[in-house]
């Protein structure tokens, strides 16, 4: 499976964040591609900066979300649901 578009992330990180704990955007990105059973090669696709795609993607779901005040960032890399 491709790695799909940031915004398909979204509900994801929520149901993550949603048990009221902080959370890291590691954490979050191992559970991810596992529940949604992306591939070792997917993951590892490069975007020019260098950064994988797939982190990529979490990454930009993650800032909207936190842009839309869903989610608060506690520390670099942390996040909660916020209250």
């Amino acid at each position: 499976m491709a790695v799909p578009g940031y915004q398909e992330f979204m509900l994801p990180l929520l149901r993550i964040a949603g048990d009221g704990n902080e959370h890291s955007l590691s954490e979050a990105v191992v559970t991810l591609a596992e529940q949604l059973k992306i591939s070792e090669v997917d993951r590892d696709e490069l975007v020019p900066s260098g950064q994988t795609r797939f982190y990529n993607r979490v990454s930009w779901a993650m800032t909207y979300l936190n842009k839309s005040l869903l989610i608060e960032k506690t520390g670099r890399g942390r996040f909660k649901i916020a209250a």
